[in-house]
């Protein structure tokens, strides 16, 4: 039988009407798919499909479909540990702090799939608020898949979600259902989910709790959309934000768009956004000891006692300053001693790594790319180094490059012991890291 193709050109309308971002893993997939809805429309082609779709009314009856084919809907509990360390000892603690007075607390997951990412917040809520009850908490999951809503609004789980959870968190969390673990009602109670296509549907609105989000998570979401696409679902999105509210993304999602609105704050394992206020002062409080850099699980406190063996001592005090104004969101500065600091130590890997993240920081992907190939240059064994690689390369759109940094990264780590802790990261043990790993290599291999 004669594979379905189509020219790449169609393809590439296709995406585009609807606002998707075309790969070539999505080439067959997308083929076949749309031959047999030019059947189902009585359409003689796909150039007269991708035609069809240029009418905007058309196009919103599709996305949901394309995004359907085209987007991965892959997530579980706890996923990025790193991200989930900001929001426990940063963001939620400055949100908590801002909004005491009123007491109420919004978060918004955006792209929410089948619901282990808004329902991981409310467990982290009920293990860092000793007063949550006398809160009112609102988290919102959204979709554009009314399928996986459906998922969600039942959670109920096959053990895959829970790769990498300790036992004693779905312990606590679940209870058996017919050979799956469904949640605790308590903690499905503060969730709720409402269908939204983020490109196409009218919001912010108040009827579905849209309008005044304290902290919203659009993590792994740009990816998909085409550049135009971003900018209209951001501003969309910005504009739910209350005044210091924060946004999180995924690593160097919106380093090439512009957010007039927000600021970067480089956390210990995310670059988070936050939205100005009216006298445009910074809310975050410089941390004490902070040595922060970039996204999924990144960074967290780095000490003497965490550095590798072979890894040389970092001139900590230097160091430490140079991240807490990266924490700040004064990137210019921090840059400047950055520089400073590897001329006075040019064969520090620490140095150069913050060096990268800074260079990530302000969307210059090449030259991140090339400063952390000298920290692993320096140091085989600078496990996180390899992760952001993957990141940095994944921006540019370098999946072969992000594969094998992947790949490198699961070799180096391979003689480190399970329950050791990866340094520059908080809470995570290799056995933890090597898992994610294996994860981004089956999805960027797909």
């Amino acid at each position: 039988m004669t594979p379905l193709v189509i020219t790449p050109e169609v393809a590439q309308k296709i995406c585009q009407s609807v606002g998707l971002r075309m790969t070539s893993s999505n080439d067959s997939h997308l083929a076949e798919w749309v031959h047999a809805r030019c059947q189902e429309r009585h359409l003689p082609s796909p150039e007269a499909y991708a035609s069809w779709l240029a009418d905007p009314l058309h196009a919103l009856q599709e996305r949901e479909a394309l995004s359907k084919l085209l987007t991965s809907h892959e997530t579980y509990f706890l996923r990025d540990r790193g991200a989930l360390d900001v929001l426990r000892e940063h963001i939620l603690k400055d949100t908590l702090a801002q909004k005491k007075e009123q007491r109420s607390l919004n978060i918004w997951s955006v792209g929410c799939s089948t619901g282990e990412e808004p329902y991981t917040l409310s467990i982290l809520l009920e293990e860092n608020m000793s007063d949550l009850g006398q809160w009112q908490v609102d988290i919102l999951g959204s979709d554009i898949d009314s399928a996986v809503l459906t998922q969600a609004r039942q959670a109920v789980y096959r053990p895959w979600s829970f790769r990498g959870c300790p036992p004693e968190f779905i312990t606590r969390y679940f209870h058996a259902d017919n050979g799956y673990l469904k949640l605790m009602a308590h903690i499905m109670d503060r969730v709720r989910f409402e269908r939204l296509d983020i490109v196409g549907d009218v919001y912010p609105t108040s009827v579905k709790g849209m309008a005044h989000a304290d902290i919203i998570l659009c993590r792994n979401v740009f990816i998909y959309l085409d550049d135009a696409a971003i900018q209209t679902a951001l501003k969309k999105i910005t504009a739910c934000l209350n005044e210091g509210g924060y946004l999180l993304c995924g690593p160097g999602e919106l380093q090439a768009q512009a957010h007039p609105q927000l600021v970067p704050r480089i956390f210990p394992q995310a670059m988070v956004f936050q939205k100005k206020t009216i006298a445009d002062q910074p809310v975050v409080a410089e941390p004490s000891h902070t040595l922060a850099p970039h996204a999924t699980p990144y960074v967290t406190q780095h000490t003497a006692a965490q550095t590798l063996p072979s890894t040389p001592a970092e001139p900590t005090t230097t160091l430490a300053h140079a991240w807490a104004l990266a924490n700040r969101g004064d990137v210019a500065q921090a840059s400047a001693m950055c520089d400073t600091l590897i001329q006075q130590h040019p064969f520090d890997p620490h140095a150069h790594y913050l060096h990268a993240v800074l260079l990530f920081a302000q969307g210059l992907s090449v030259q991140a790319r090339e400063s952390l190939r000298r920290v692993l240059y320096l140091d085989p064994l600078f496990a996180v180094a390899y992760l952001m690689l993957s990141d940095v390369c994944m921006a540019i759109d370098d999946i072969t490059c992000a594969l094998k940094s992947c790949e490198q990264g699961l070799k180096a780590t391979s003689i480190q012991a399970e329950e050791q802790r990866v340094p520059y990261f908080k809470s995570v043990t290799y056995l933890e890291f090597r898992q994610h790993l294996q994860d981004r290599i089956v999805s960027l291999a797909q």
